[in-house]
């Protein structure tokens, strides 16, 4: 099983966090039941397993996620940034929280006419996705909210919710009701998730220890990040990282003190 990702350029990277692609070609192995993190990205995904081809957009997730890997198969899709608008194209995101709906069939249409196989065999082709990439924001009529990106990088920046009112023209209510329809989530599930992300990333990219990471990344102490962990993922982080989907190689170093 191999898992990669692609970071577009801009301007691209506006509207497309990443595409990402899992690979399961292994035909032999068993089945892998897989945990993630919750994402505050809506995502539009490509699911293409040897009796079965689908694509469907998947809204953002305010709590960890479960699927089941089928050996012989390809996963894939577009992470979309939280701060853009997808109204006209699958309407509030909020509705479809922890939840996916079926791409429409046009959409579908237009995915098959680049063809899967070009898309995603191999490593990431950089000009082939730029080119579905901007024709894709077109079609599904994807625009930038302005004052959601700002909000989003002043939380990503670790400004207090109380104190956006002061960077941005609108008080704290409006700006609450519109960060909500656009990104699905609230304020607060939007801070703690991404903080919850990029502290779990740092433990297993970096190899730190867990009090570092989440002192890194604004947790008062250890504690506060595992009462955190735990509401999200209903588990520990020394679980999530022990689960074979996590596993690497023997060759890796080990953690830090």
């Amino acid at each position: 099983m191999k898992y990669s990702e692609f970071w577009p350029t801009e301007p691209f990277s506006e509207v497309i966090f990443n595409c990402w692609k899992l690979d399961f070609q292994d035909s032999s192995a068993p089945p892998l039941e897989l945990e993630l993190l919750p994402d505050t990205h809506a995502s539009l995904v490509y699911i293409n397993q040897p009796y079965f081809k689908d694509m469907k957009w998947m809204g953002s997730q305010s709590k960890n996620i479960k699927v089941l890997a089928i050996p012989g198969s390809i996963y894939a899709g577009m992470r979309i940034q939280p701060w853009i608008d997808i109204t006209k194209t699958i309407g509030d995101k909020r509705s479809l929280l922890n939840s996916s709906i079926k791409l429409a069939p046009a959409g579908q249409d237009y995915f098959m006419e680049w063809g899967p196989t070009e898309l995603f065999k191999g490593g990431w082709n950089h000009s082939i996705w730029e080119g579905y990439l901007n024709q894709f924001i077109v079609r599904q009529e994807l625009t930038v909210s302005p004052v959601i990106k700002e909000i989003c990088n002043q939380l990503l920046d670790g400004v207090r919710i109380k104190d956006l009112s002061k960077k941005i023209p609108s008080s704290i209510r409006p700006m609450q009701k519109k960060f909500l329809q656009i990104t699905g989530l609230t304020m607060t599930e939007f801070r703690n998730i991404n903080r919850l992300e990029k502290t779990v990333r740092i433990v297993y990219n970096e190899e730190e220890n867990v009090t570092n990471a989440a002192l890194t990344t604004g947790y008062t102490d250890h504690a506060h990040f595992s009462n955190d962990f735990r509401k999200y993922m209903d588990s520990t982080i020394g679980k999530f990282l022990t689960r074979p989907e996590h596993s690497k190689p023997a060759s890796a170093a080990g953690k830090k003190e």
